[in-house]
């Protein structure tokens, strides 16, 4: 299967400044601590773990809203770093985004056909005429299961999971490669969100796109992803194919984050996991494994050495001295 998008050692660092001290540096706060994955196409990579622990900012990076402090993505085999101008418009419009709250993506003052146009005529290289950005945004709209003769309505005429889906066919109208989707459907209701996702499905079978699903609804997460990764204040604990990492669990991380989840019938039995303390800081973080804080398995060994990621099955990897 051929790899789309490739993030390798991924490092993104924030500068903590002194206020007193005019522009000293103190430390670093670090978001994302060499993280590497790939996005296929076709296929979803979920990415889980708790808030802060640098989800959304692999997004930003992705995105080119932040630039990474050290390490390379690679789009169709390319560094990003090696693109001229015009291949990194091509990259911006074949990376599109989907973020969880639908009013405030979306610019209240613009009707449906130019909010879902916009990104079309900014990257028009078709040059398409005014005629054929019309149709092309039906078309979307109606991919998406919104009626084009509502395209002259404002967002807020709109229910939340019509907004999303309004959000969706911006994403879809320049014919992206990778969407990341970005907690897009933990603000909806349950049933509206069942509806996003089997349309987030239908589309990816018919369009061959990649996403990079971001949430915290293991759920969803379950439902939604062929590969996952579990990430814990900027580190990739847990990376393998998504049934396979739920049915394992072999990470305590992991297995505390899917105790914590609802069961998926109210007869289920599942195995309980209490985590204690806190999140450490990203400024301050442990030595050794990050988690050993917290974790009621920790050795001697985890609060001296950080462990790297280790296969221990085909494309499966744990990062975590129990699996030398």
């Amino acid at each position: 299967m051929s790899s789309l998008l490739e993030l390798k050692n991924i490092k993104e660092y924030f500068p903590v400044m002194n206020a007193r001290i005019f522009q000293k540096v103190v430390g670093y706060i670090r978001a994302v601590d060499d993280v590497s994955f790939s996005l296929n196409e076709g296929r979803t990579f979920g990415l889980v773990g708790e808030s802060g622990c640098g989800k959304s900012t692999i997004a930003k990076v992705i995105l080119q809203l932040e630039k990474p402090t050290a390490g390379a993505i690679y789009f169709r085999g390319k560094a990003l770093t090696g693109f001229k101008r015009g291949e990194m418009a091509d990259y911006h419009a074949s990376v599109q985004a989907v973020f969880q709250d639908p009013t405030s993506s979306l610019n209240p003052r613009m009707r449906v056909a130019d909010i879902v146009a916009e990104p079309l005529v900014i990257n028009n290289s078709q040059n398409n005429s005014r005629s054929d950005i019309t149709d092309m945004v039906a078309q979307t709209l109606m991919q998406v299961g919104i009626s084009p003769d509502r395209s002259k309505c404002f967002p807020h005429e709109f229910s939340g999971g019509q907004r999303q889906r309004i959000a969706l066919a911006r994403a879809l109208i320049v014919g992206p490669g990778v969407i990341i989707l970005d907690e897009s459907v933990s603000a909806l209701d349950v049933s509206i969100q069942a509806q996003i996702m089997n349309l987030l499905r239908d589309l990816q079978e018919e369009l061959n796109v990649a996403y990079l699903f971001i949430a915290h609804d293991l759920a969803t997460v379950k439902y939604m992803s062929h590969r996952l990764g579990v990430m814990y204040l900027g580190k990739l604990l847990e990376h393998g194919p998504a049934g396979k990492i739920i049915e394992e669990r072999i990470h305590p991380y992991t297995k505390a984050l899917f105790s914590a989840a609802m069961p998926s019938h109210p007869d289920l039995i599942k195995e309980e996991v209490v985590l204690t303390g806190e999140v450490p800081s990203a400024f301050d973080l442990p030595e050794g494994c990050r988690f050993h804080p917290r974790c009621d398995r920790a050795m001697k060994i985890c609060s001296e050495v950080e462990p790297d990621l280790k296969d221990v099955a085909e494309n499966y990897q744990v990062a975590c001295h129990l699996y030398p």
